[in-house]
């Protein structure tokens, strides 16, 4: 069953980065979510496949343009992008952590 969830909840964060792909100012708010939504590191290969970080790093480079919305679609991404890297180090000392209490208590 546990599987079944996370394998809906990829296809949704897939079709989401993909709309947003396509149209980023219409779906800015759904980046947002995805960006700081509280994902667990159970679902870490889920956000790298659904290529949100490319998107992210897309619509970063829209700082070079002048006009208001890509200024504030960088800007927005640029925060997205340090909370979901923020969130990706926690999972990676979390995961130290674990196996470093498991290796201890198999001893």
């Amino acid at each position: 069953m546990v599987r079944e969830v996370r394998d809906m909840f990829s296809a949704v964060v897939q079709a989401v980065v993909q709309l947003a792909s396509s149209d980023p100012t219409v779906y800015r708010d759904s980046v947002v979510v995805l960006s700081v939504c509280p994902f667990s590191w159970h679902e870490e290969r889920c956000v790298m496949r659904s290529s949100l970080v490319y998107l992210l790093d897309k619509l970063c480079s829209l700082r070079s343009e002048k006009s208001v919305t890509a200024l504030n679609l960088s800007a927005m991404a640029w925060a997205g992008f340090q909370v979901l890297l923020d969130r990706i180090v926690q999972w990676e000392n979390d995961k130290g952590w674990i196996y470093g209490l498991k290796g201890a208590l198999s001893r």
